[in-house]
């Protein structure tokens, strides 16, 4: 199992072709960005998780300790491949007239669709229903104890009601962290939410801003906080990851915020065979067409309960 920055690669790699598919991945998916990466060479990762600790006891002098052992359960976490066949007419490869590179184009647009799939999965995977992805967070922390998600209210908070309710949104968010073990280090939304968090958190002086490698700014809760994250759309491009529009008591328009722990072979993180790979196969034989190939074997592991919290019941009006 070895460690992989994404980030460096993309700087340090001599082939440009890969070197656009790594920076459209980095550009269009915050999560790939941040999450750190174990390039495990195989299919599958087993990961050992706690579940109950050792009862120790206090003992008189020339006593004897009880005996006991700590439980724990070993799941295997498995990475799948993503990736597309980028076909080109030779005739438009050829063209002199062409304002832009149609290979390159079709690489770019193919590698954003594979950053958004990517996202998507990252939040609403599910093996159940799609044993060709891996299982995403809001899968996970429907299994995780209970103290993993939060109610905000029983039919849905409306944050901005009142100056009374953005306060117990806050609470909700400082109750979510202490809920991870450790600081979090993304709060995942879709667009309305990160508005509308960036908004309640200026008003309330608790918005930081800095730069990321390509000049865009982040928003975090607080100063060095969690940063704040719109998960966006899927491939499609307006379809959102996570709506507005679950259900929460006698509510239909509610949504969700998702914090993370991030830690390699400590809380969640992600996992790939190898790196993503990249291939100019030349003209087709069966076609007269000009053949890339991207694939990439993502997947998650989590090794502890406290790395996902789900805020759910959400209401921005």
């Amino acid at each position: 199992m070895a460690a992989y920055d994404i980030v460096q690669h993309a700087k340090v790699t001599r082939d440009p072709l890969l070197a656009g598919v790594l920076n459209a991945l980095l550009m269009r998916s915050s999560i790939i960005e941040e999450m750190p990466w174990d390039t495990i060479g195989t299919l599958s990762q087993r990961v050992t998780r706690w579940k109950t600790l050792p009862a120790v006891t206090f003992r008189k002098v020339n006593g004897a300790f009880s005996s006991d052992i700590g439980r724990y359960e070993q799941l295997d976490e498995t990475v799948t491949s993503l990736g597309v066949d980028i076909d080109v007419d030779v005739m438009l490869d050829r063209d002199q007239a062409a304002t832009s590179d149609p290979r390159a184009l079709q690489t770019e647009m193919a590698v954003a669709s594979m950053a958004y799939t990517f996202n998507d999965q990252f939040i609403n995977g599910d093996q159940a229903s799609d044993p060709d992805g891996f299982n995403g967070i809001k899968k996970r922390v429907a299994n995780l104890p209970a103290a993993q998600t939060i109610t905000a209210s029983a039919n849905g908070l409306e944050v901005n009601a009142s100056d009374a309710n953005r306060h117990t949104f806050l609470d909700l968010i400082e109750q979510a962290i202490y809920e991870l073990e450790g600081d979090a280090d993304l709060i995942i939304g879709n667009g309305t939410s990160f508005r509308q968090l960036g908004s309640v958190t200026r008003r309330l002086g608790l918005l930081d801003t800095t730069e990321d490698q390509f000049g865009r700014r982040i928003r975090r809760f607080g100063d060095g906080g969690p940063r704040l994250v719109d998960i966006g759309t899927k491939a499609d491009q307006s379809t959102s990851i996570i709506t507005n529009t679950e259900t929460q008591g006698t509510s239909s328009a509610t949504t969700s915020l998702y914090l993370v722990r991030f830690g390699a072979g400590q809380y969640l993180h992600g996992i790939q065979e190898y790196p993503t790979r990249t291939k100019d196969l030349g003209e087709r034989e069966s076609q007269p067409q000009m053949r890339t190939r991207v694939e990439w074997t993502p997947g998650l592991a989590q090794s502890n309960d406290r790395s996902i919290v789900r805020i759910k019941g959400l209401i921005w009006i």
